[in-house]
């Protein structure tokens, strides 16, 4: 689930023109809702500083921030067992969202 939101986020990222390149590193620790941190690399071009306050402004990395936001509640598994999910976008994680 975290690796899904996580690729998601640096997709929309550069999908939606923030930058031409995105790495989102993202740590969590035990008995916290919330990540201990989160941290962005950008390419030379993009101001990494405004893109990671936008970032934690308006992604909410929780646990039940992500479910909600992917619908993972409502998804069908079994297809993604038997015929993978990669740029299918029958499936909420594959989507571009609009920031």
């Amino acid at each position: 689930m975290l690796l899904i939101w996580h690729d998601l986020s640096q997709k929309n990222l550069v999908a939606n023109g923030f930058c031409e390149e995105c790495l989102l590193s993202v740590a969590y620790a035990f008995g916290y809702e919330r990540p201990v941190m989160v941290n962005i690399k950008c390419d030379e071009f993009s101001d990494e500083k405004e893109i990671l306050k936008y970032v934690l402004k308006n992604f909410d990395f929780s646990p039940n921030g992500i479910i909600n936001l992917l619908h993972l509640y409502e998804v069908s598994y079994f297809p993604t067992a038997t015929y993978g999910h990669f740029t299918d976008l029958n499936y909420p994680w594959e989507r571009v969202i609009k920031l």
